[in-house]
Order: structure tokens, then C-alpha cells, then sequence
């Protein structure tokens, strides 16, 4: 079953300084247009922003709701969430929706220059770095 069916992002739990946290207290003012970017520099580095990813995606599906299927004239859509790998690709992301597997990035050095041009050229409005 696909996330657009099985979750909602009230299901995930967050905290903040030790106190519970809700999606629009990390993402304030979160919609429908709003583009996340994961960088990561370590293999399963971007897993500790699964929750979070997971959470985003489930709230951008239900902007969509009653528009989305497989049917004709039914969207069918994905958010525009991207990982930045530095050096190399860790890992693939497709099960947590980011797709199409353009949106996994490689950026070849751990320069930030170029981390940054990798992040402006998505246009990239909510950003994620992986705590090494």
C-alpha cells in the first residue's frame, strides 16, 4: 500500500528540547510548495530524518487528497524532496519517496560551494543536515 493511503502525518511524534513537537512547529508555515533537502555524509546518515521526511510527505499528500489515484484524470504526484550525498551515494531513497532517483544528488566534493549550488539549483526551502 503507498503512503498516500496508509498514513497520515499525525502519526509521527517529535520532540523539541524535550517537549513534544508537531510537523508545523519544525516546518512552520509547511505547504504544498515547499521543497526539503537531506544532506548526508555518512552511509544511513539520512535515516535519522526518516520520521521527519515521512511526516512532510503525508502532510504535502493531503494538500492532494481527494485529487490523487491511479484512475484517469487522477494525479498522481510526488513532492519535490531531495538527498544531497557529499562524496558519494550512500544510499537509495526511493521508499521514502523521493523519486524520481534524480532527486538522490551526488555531490562529488565536500566543498560548500558546491553543496550550495547544489541546494540553490533545486530551489530547495526547508533544509535537513545530517548532525556529524
Amino acid at each position: 500500500m503507498h503512503t498516500v493511503h496508509a498514513m497520515s502525518y499525525a502519526d509521527y511524534d517529535f520532540e523539541i528540547n524535550g517537549q513534544k513537537a508537531s510537523l508545523e512547529e519544525i516546518f512552520p508555515g509547511f505547504n504544498e510548495n515547499d521543497r526539503i533537502g537531506i544532506v548526508t555524509r555518512t552511509p544511513g546518515g539520512s535515516m535519522g530524518a526518516n520520521a521527519l521526511i515521512m511526516s512532510a510527505l503525508t502532510r504535502f499528500y493531503d494538500f492532494f487528497r481527494p485529487e490523487l489515484g491511479d484512475d484517469p484524470g487522477k494525479l498522481r504526484i510526488y513532492p519535490d524532496y531531495f538527498v544531497l550525498h557529499v562524496g558519494k551515494r550512500y544510499m537509495n531513497h526511493t521508499m521514502i519517496d523521493v523519486w524520481p532517483p534524480h532527486k538522490d544528488v551526488v555531490v562529488e566534493e565536500d566543498d560548500p560551494e558546491q553543496i550550495l549550488e547544489a541546494i540553490n539549483d533545486r530551489g530547495i526551502t526547508r533544509l535537513v543536515v545530517e548532525d556529524i
